[in-house]
């Protein structure tokens, strides 16, 4: 999980937490994910990667929220990751 949610490069982590319990339920499709957050900053093929900032570690690579779609375009997982 994101540890400096108020720090400036950490721009997103303050919600990653929120939206990974809270709001991002599986099963919901893709279309749902994308009018909760928009177009994602990345999409491979099952998984759509917003970009948090640089919120863990040494603060040189930047973390994102990956949601994770089955074949049926629905959330099978949510989870932050850190490069």
């Amino acid at each position: 999980m994101a540890r400096r949610t108020t720090d400036s490069s950490c721009y997103r982590g303050g919600m990653a937490h929120d939206l990974k319990t809270n709001i991002l339920r599986v099963g919901l499709t893709k279309a749902d994910v994308e009018k909760l957050l928009g177009q994602p900053d990345s999409n491979r093929a099952s998984i759509y990667e917003y970009l948090l900032g640089m919120c863990s570690g040494f603060r040189i690579d930047f973390d994102t929220l990956d949601v994770h779609f089955d074949s049926d375009s629905k959330v099978v997982k949510v989870y932050v990751v850190q490069h």
